[in-house]
């Protein structure tokens, strides 16, 4: 069975990055030689954007109720009393493949995950941990997993280190540390008897750490789902207290590209690398696992199995929280590079969709309409990521520049304040909905601070205009920018 190559087609991101600076450099060109035109786009762009910000804000509060109400169960008695579907396997031959690769983090990052998989509350019996170790590993960070293996050892039903040798010249990719793992993983379940389909991978990556809660609440959404071999599970994206510096202009920019964490928590379609989803080890195994691609691991794999399954294949969400914790030293993320760093993270997840719809295995067997209406989907969903916040903030005034220049002998002319008025309170209502959303996703601020601190912090948010789309759609717009040039590819 064949499987998605590694790398999408080339031609595929040519496309993406000249449809965005088309629009963004036509709209400059006609708000002064077509300024009718320009408001009728902007117009509708507005409303658009507006409808799209009011869906995601009803999502995104119906995801906080949920996540609520699901910390607050308890999902091993739920799991005790549920009646589940006759094909479903018994519960207690449902075992849990925890993979931690491990390449550049801190010491204190790799320690805090370690603890987290010790506060795991499930039958630790039934949970296999793999360590995808990369060679250039840190030699503290390998004392501290080699003594949690022998500590741990009779803890966990199996806890293995499998080493990942990076070769020189070639940047570590995450999804062929995983990858490297998976092999391991796919021996072990055979020596040990254990189905491949009765088998569920989850992924505790470098950046985030599961509820306590997580594997039994994974336990039943898998043995609830009827179509569950078509199926991923992932948690609600949430971000921890250390998402925030102790400076004020860290605080800004954090909160500035929140709408990166707004956009992968509520729609599956533009999964980054924020949140791994878990799945059966037989439907990783048959998609042939990660793609070794950049910095999209989740993302492509998504794409893959949606084209493997033709269409089919779903994300469903669980009602318990994935916490980001960035590996952040003790003054906290106070670069401006460090924000912008995280969010181009994000921003290569979301681009890996379009390039795989028409890669040369991904879409065997697939008609030419199909995986058209495909990619269509996905470009018009970069389109609208990237380009909202420029027409808004940096270039909403130019037809109303244009109006005053060059409708002075149309009749259109005595209707520009009224359509300048409509725009402008359409831009102000989008932005305050988005501001709204980020202060929703915004973790808990726990640092005390002094009276000037936070007047500079209240100062500093003015800018905030301008710093949205910086974080929010610059990114994006940078990561098609290398693509249209044929750079970063690898």
């Amino acid at each position: 069975m064949k499987t998605s190559s590694a790398y999408p087609s080339e031609g595929m991101w040519i496309p993406t990055g000249l449809l965005s600076w088309g629009l963004l450099l036509g709209f400059v060109v006609c708000a002064f030689l077509k300024p009718v035109g320009a408001i009728l786009f902007l117009l509708v762009f507005d409303l658009y954007w507006l409808l799209f910000l009011f869906y995601t804000l009803i999502l995104f509060c119906c995801s906080q109720v949920l996540l609520k109400r699901g910390r607050a169960m308890d999902w091993t008695q739920k799991i005790d009393q549920a009646r589940f579907p006759s094909d479903a396997p018994p519960v207690g031959e449902l075992f849990h493949v925890v993979l931690m690769p491990v390449s550049s983090e801190s010491l204190e990052n790799v320690k805090r995950r370690l603890e987290n998989l010790c506060s795991l509350q499930f039958d630790k019996q039934r949970v296999l941990v793999f360590f995808a170790m990369a060679d250039s590993t840190h030699p503290q960070v390998k004392n501290a997993i080699w003594d949690f293996h022998r500590e741990q050892h009779e803890t966990f039903a199996a806890s293995y280190i499998s080493p990942f040798e990076v070769m020189k010249g070639n940047p570590v990719s995450t999804g062929a540390n995983l990858n490297a793992a998976a092999q391991m993983v796919r021996h072990v379940l055979s020596r040990k008897g254990i189905e491949e389909g009765k088998a569920l991978v989850t992924c505790l990556d470098s950046s985030g750490s599961l509820d306590p809660q997580f594997l039994s609440c994974l336990s039943y959404h898998f043995l609830s789902c009827p179509d569950r071999q078509r199926r991923g599970f992932r948690p609600v994206t949430v971000c921890a207290s250390n998402f925030w510096g102790r400076r004020a202009h860290t605080t800004m920019w954090n909160f500035a590209g929140l709408m990166s964490v707004v956009f992968d928590r509520i729609h599956p379609y533009s999964l980054g690398s924020f949140s791994r989803q878990s799945l059966s080890f037989a439907t990783l195994s048959a998609l042939g696992f990660w793609p070794e691609t950049d910095a999209a691991e989740d993302c492509a794999l998504y794409w893959k199995a949606r084209l493997f399954f033709n269409g089919e294949y779903q994300v469903l969400p669980l009602q318990l929280p994935h916490c980001l914790n960035f590996d952040v030293p003790e003054e906290g993320n106070s670069g401006f590079y460090k924000t912008f760093s995280r969010n181009m993270q994000w921003a290569m997840g979301m681009k890996s969709g379009a390039g795989l719809v028409f890669s040369e295995d991904a879409a065997l067997e697939r008609s030419f309409g199909w995986k058209l209406g495909l990619w269509l989907k996905v470009l018009l969903m970069q389109q609208t990521a990237t380009l909202w916040a420029f027409i808004f903030v940096w270039l909403g005034w130019l037809p109303g520049m244009a109006a005053v220049m060059g409708l002075h002998s149309s009749v259109a002319y005595y209707m520009a304040p009224r359509i300048l008025v409509i725009i402008g309170m359409l831009s102000l209502l989008s932005f305050v909905v988005t501001f709204m959303l980020c202060r929703l996703a915004r973790p808990p601020f726990l640092q005390t601070h002094t009276f000037f601190f936070r007047l500079r912090q209240r100062v500093w948010f003015w800018l905030l205009p301008l710093t949205l789309p910086l974080f929010s759609c610059v990114p994006l717009l940078a990561v098609q920018t290398r693509m249209l040039f044929k750079k970063g590819r690898r």
